[in-house]
């Protein structure tokens, strides 16, 4: 399927497929490289952000910032500084408005258009994209879905706890193994009841009554 934009003077478009990106390890893999792992590192750095926001996963906060930044802006240290700095300073709600904001300006260059669309006799919604980088951006945020009542069907997910990339076996799958699921599970238990033990620590120095000069 190919369609055109007519103000391009009828330039003909490439359709970027499921197959492509939700085939199989290998052909992410290709896609990946193609688009080069500056850009990869945004989109993972995104995938992070919003497997750490659903999960409430402070852990993992700040790795997504990092890497969203050394996307968008390349590797400094002034930009790590940043983001640790948001990703400490009330992280779950910085998420919350952090992560439509970086998908949006990651898309400003994509479009709503109708196709036509031969094989139904009729127009059916798409997204023209003026790259490829884009257009795999925007099967990346929507993921697969079955053609039945849209239902989201598999996508692409950044293992949390070994960062590998893959392709979901199942909706709900967000880590590479069982193993890694467990081992994150513990991880963050652990980093919950650090932060639990040096919040009373330092709750008990503030109610300490201060000694009287003699």
């Amino acid at each position: 399927m190919s369609n055109c934009d007519i103000r391009k003077s009828l330039r003909r478009v490439r359709v970027v497929t499921d197959a492509e990106i939700f085939g199989s390890a290998k052909s992410l893999d290709a896609v990946i490289k193609d688009i080069g792992q500056q850009a990869w590192d945004s989109f993972k750095g995104v995938l992070l952000l919003n497997n750490a926001y659903k999960h409430n996963d402070h852990l993992k906060m700040r790795e997504a910032y990092e890497l969203l930044f050394a996307g968008l802006f390349g590797k400094t240290g002034e930009h790590g500084a940043v983001a640790k700095q948001l990703a400490t300073i009330g992280s779950h709600k910085r998420a919350e408005f952090d992560l439509p904001q970086f998908v949006s300006g990651l898309l400003d260059d994509a479009r709503v258009v109708l196709w036509w669309s031969s094989k139904w006799k009729q127009f059916i919604p798409a997204i023209f994209c003026p790259d490829y980088k884009t257009a795999v951006f925007v099967k990346l945020v929507l993921g697969k879905r079955l053609d039945l009542g849209n239902r989201l069907s598999k996508s692409v997910r950044v293992c949390p706890r070994c960062g590998k990339h893959f392709v979901q076996m199942h909706p709900k799958q967000d880590y590479d193994t069982p193993k890694c699921r467990e081992a994150h599970r513990v991880a963050r238990w652990r980093s919950k009841q650090r932060s639990a033990v040096m919040e009373r620590r330092a709750k008990g120095k503030s109610r300490r009554p201060k000694k009287s000069a003699k």
